[in-house]
This record gives C-alpha cells, sequence and structure tokens, in this order.
C-alpha cells in the first residue's frame, strides 16, 4: 500500500466523507480502488473492528495516532500488533484508522459512527 497515495486521496474531504457513508466493506473497496488504493475485504474488515474499539473505548485515538507514527518508522509495539487480529494487513489497517479519526469529529466508516475519536 502506498502511504502517500492514502494521504492524498483521504485529503480529499469530499471523497472521505462519501467513504464514510458507505456501509459494506465491498462498497468501500470498490470506492478506494477507483481511487488506486487496493484494500481486501479483510482490511476493510479490521478496519472495521479498530475503529468498534475505539468506539467501545477499549483504544484511544491517541494509541492510534502513536502507531501510526512509529508504523511511518518502521516500529510497530506488541500491543498494535495484537489489535488487528491475524494480523492481516497492520500498517494498512491502523495507518487509514489514524486517517479516518483525524479527518473529521464526527464520522461514520463501515456503518460504526465515530464522534470525536469515541
Amino acid at each position: 500500500m502506498n502511504i502517500e497515495r492514502v494521504k492524498e486521496v483521504f485529503a480529499d474531504e469530499a471523497f472521505a466523507k462519501s467513504v464514510f457513508e458507505l456501509e459494506t466493506a465491498s462498497e468501500i473497496q470498490a470506492a478506494l480502488k477507483e481511487k488506486g488504493i487496493e484494500l481486501s475485504e479483510e482490511e476493510i474488515t479490521s478496519i472495521q473492528d479498530v475503529l468498534m474499539k475505539v468506539k467501545n473505548g477499549e483504544v484511544t485515538k491517541e494509541q492510534i495516532e502513536k502507531w501510526s507514527v512509529q508504523l511511518e518508522n518502521g516500529e510497530l509495539s506488541e500491543e498494535a500488533l495484537e489489535l488487528v487480529s491475524g494480523g492481516i494487513g497492520v500498517l494498512s489497517v491502523i495507518f487509514i484508522v489514524s486517517l479516518v479519526l483525524q479527518i473529521a469529529g464526527t464520522a461514520t466508516f463501515c456503518g460504526i459512527a465515530i464522534a470525536n475519536g469515541k
């Protein structure tokens, strides 16, 4: 996954919000594919799982941001690795969750409403 491409695509606020309004992993996968981002439905489901953990208070927005920085520096804690079940696309999952939480105070992704990082 090209991190710079993901940043560029999610910098388009209108596109990002349109993705947040989609409800199924396959809809999100198709929208991202049109922008040149290839994610499996399993990776999208993992993103959904992590966002649910943020919503439920099991993981904080600050932890996600810290792990995103660690990933960019080529390192990641065991805690972050355990967050993504099965180790599926850890880089893409944590990075995209971080972007989702940064884009708006309130967002919905795969039908999960995230308000102010909760």
